[in-house]
């Protein structure tokens, strides 16, 4: 991970021309990360130096400890009546669904988009930042859906 982040520094800079410091100091200006915004929709087109994304990756940062009372590995949810239907001793593991009831650890670069896309069976999703500047969340309602595809 601190590769990565030494990486997705230098990519930053090279991107921006922005100094970041050692110590990863967030600054809390919205109108700063507005900023950032327009600059990713200004630069984004073919010759636009690819940024890096690591999606998918099983595993959480919690490792079985509660954060702020919870622990994404752990949230009680209507998938647990699957297991219900198993006999006293019979296998669990033949309803995990990784990503869906276990969790996922994704990394990305300034500039890096996770695809627009609908959740795995259209369920819900947590997300849960646990390092880094603050990210950018688009919804596009399921009346416009079609429209956004085009």
């Amino acid at each position: 991970m601190s590769k990565f982040r030494d990486n997705a520094d230098e990519y930053k800079k090279r991107q921006l021309g922005e100094t970041v410091s050692a110590d990863y100091a967030i600054k809390e200006d919205d109108e700063h990360y507005d900023d950032l915004a327009r600059q990713y929709w200004r630069k984004l087109g073919p010759t636009q130096e690819p940024s890096m994304y690591g999606a998918d990756m099983s595993g959480s940062l919690f490792e079985g400890a509660e954060a702020s009372g919870w622990n994404v590995d752990r949230l009680n949810t209507c998938l647990q009546l699957l297991r219900a239907d198993l006999d006293d001793g019979g296998d669990e593991d033949c309803v995990a669904m990784p990503g869906v009831t276990s969790a996922y650890l994704y990394f990305g670069q300034w500039a890096s988009v996770f695809a627009a896309h609908t959740e795995d069976m259209n369920l819900l999703s947590i997300n849960y930042l646990h390092a880094g500047e603050p990210k950018y969340w688009y919804a596009i309602s399921p009346t416009d859906s079609d429209r956004f595809e085009r």
